[in-house]
């Protein structure tokens, strides 16, 4: 990560849990994943252990050794978790952060008033999807995306009960 990038992480963070820490995500707990502009299996710290994760959960109906994951990115520049994703929607980068309000409210990480109405259809069912998996739901921002887009990330992960560990300093 470059070292911007890794400071709106750790803002995005301190917003969410009140100072530093890391969020290590548990892509092998989760049945729905919502990747925002996410590079977590390509080339964030950690990037080769959640991308064998990230793999066995998408192979595992093949094998018969459980369910497959869903996957839906929101992206305005192509990722390997969006290339892989089940529902992939493309967003101008200036539309990520209204866009992630939008479900943070509909799954009750954020205030009713950050719907404004005027959003895609498409929320509703992701929002509905997260939902309905409550504590098996993974949301991930990747590095380039702004302190706020992080912080609603892990309050929505936080409501969900996401699986994955927070290791705080």
């Amino acid at each position: 990560w470059e070292p911007l990038s890794r400071a709106a992480v750790e803002a995005g963070a301190t917003l969410a849990f009140g100072r530093s820490v890391d969020c290590v995500p548990a892509f092998e707990n989760a049945d729905v994943v919502l990747a925002i502009e996410s590079d977590a299996i390509s080339g964030a710290p950690g990037h080769l252990a959640f991308a064998r994760a990230f793999a066995a959960r998408r192979q595992a109906a093949e094998s018969g050794r459980g369910s497959m994951s869903r996957v839906y990115a929101i992206e305005s520049t192509p990722t390997l978790i969006g290339a892989a994703a089940d529902h992939r929607f493309v967003l101008k980068p200036a539309e990520i952060e209204t866009v992630l309000r939008a479900i943070a409210a509909a799954v009750g990480a954020g205030p009713a008033d950050w719907r404004d109405g005027g959003q895609p259809a498409w929320i509703d069912a992701v929002a509905r999807d997260l939902d309905a998996h409550r504590g098996a739901v993974l949301v991930h921002a990747g590095p380039e995306q702004p302190a706020t887009v992080h912080a609603m990330a892990q309050a929505i992960n936080a409501a969900l009960d996401a699986p994955g560990r927070t290791i705080r300093y």
